[in-house]
């Protein structure tokens, strides 16, 4: 067993080695793809560090990861921004599937030790639940933070709740349409929309620059896919969706408020389903909820949806003391709450 670590290069051989893993994993997603790579590198303007690892020459393994550097230092995230799953994949061929894993996840600590970062956060993917053990063995974390997706499968027939179907046959009842037309004047109004409803909810926007970069850099390469449902002549809600070679996720869903009585967004959901069972697609991922209570689990969870855990596994490589003088503000001001830094229990916040 002869194992080495490289950073891959944009356009060399060693992104081509890094592609060829995703592509044969079993717990690879859309966001390990070298396309979100590339749409989050010109959204956050901060350096990618994707790491390939070879057996005796042979691609087995993959980490992607990105930098931040504040004045409060930096941190390492595999992978930013809410819902961005990262951490390893592995090569279903991989002969030494125990030791590439180790071999990454240590070369990706040693880089943001010696990177001077105060953490190092990895986002393991739901679709391999069993490697959480292997991120505790390797090296064990200093915070867990447990979650849950919730997937549909689209193996078995789509089954939804009698609820669901009244809202799809409402939305066609009243003449709602879908369009996947991704032209700038359906790009704008779905960014209104997506604003209004963030800002209804107290929540910091992703800047319109990011959803137009997803355009560029995934929509015109068979990554992601954006729907629209108009009513009356108005935009009434839009969704976008990530696609990889197994699944579908949900990044995004809008609506406008004042035209909830039209069900667009089921419409669309329908949709989006229903073309991902067409393209052979094993799963829906839904995203995370808050909790079991909120009214946006038991909605997934009407269309068929059920749970996935997975974690985020948080390491200190570096003096936190900047972080605790800080307090929860400062960070959040500097770092975004498109990367997860430390808990705030830890800081006393």
């Amino acid at each position: 067993m002869n194992l080495e670590t490289k950073i891959i290069s944009p356009g060399s051989a060693t992104e081509e080695d890094y592609r060829s893993v995703i592509g044969a994993s079993r717990e690879s997603t859309v966001l390990h793809s070298i396309e979100w790579r590339d749409a989050l590198a010109e959204t956050l303007g901060d350096p990618p560090v994707y790491f390939v690892c070879y057996d005796a020459g042979a691609p087995a393994g993959v980490l992607p990861a990105f930098v931040r550097t504040t004045t409060l230092g930096a941190v390492l995230n595999s992978l930013p921004l809410s819902g961005s799953y990262g951490g390893v994949c592995l090569h279903k061929d991989a002969e030494n599937p125990e030791a590439v894993f180790e071999k990454l996840q240590r070369a990706a600590l040693d880089y943001a030790r010696s990177s001077r970062c105060l953490t190092a956060t990895f986002v393991m993917s739901p679709l391999r639940p069993g490697l959480r053990s292997r991120y505790i063995n390797t090296a064990a974390p200093d915070y867990i933070y447990d979650r849950f997706t919730q997937l549909t499968d689209l193996t078995a027939p789509l089954a939804y709740k009698p609820s669901v179907k009244n809202h799809i046959r409402k939305a066609r009842k009243q003449g709602v349409e879908v369009s996947r037309e991704l032209s700038e004047g359906n790009m704008k109004l779905f960014y209104d929309i997506y604003c209004a409803n963030m800002g209804a909810l107290g929540l910091d926007t992703k800047p319109r620059a990011f959803f137009d970069s997803v355009a560029r850099n995934m929509c015109e390469k068979g990554k992601a896919r954006f729907y629209f449902a108009f009513a009356g002549g108005e935009m009434v809600s839009g969704l976008l969706v990530f696609l990889s070679r197994r699944g579908v996720m949900s990044h995004e869903t809008v609506f406008e408020r004042r035209h909830a009585k039209y069900q667009g967004n089921s419409l669309l959901l329908d949709t989006a389903l229903r073309d991902a069972v067409a393209a052979g697609c094993e799963y829906f991922n839904w995203g995370a909820s808050a909790d079991r209570e909120c009214g946006v689990y038991r909605f997934k969870k009407a269309w068929g949806a059920r749970e996935a855990g997975y974690s985020y596994f948080t390491y200190i490589t570096g003096d936190c003391e900047p972080l605790r003088r800080a307090g929860a503000e400062n960070i959040l001001r500097e770092f975004s709450r498109f990367y997860y830094v430390i808990p705030f229990s830890h800081i006393g916040a």
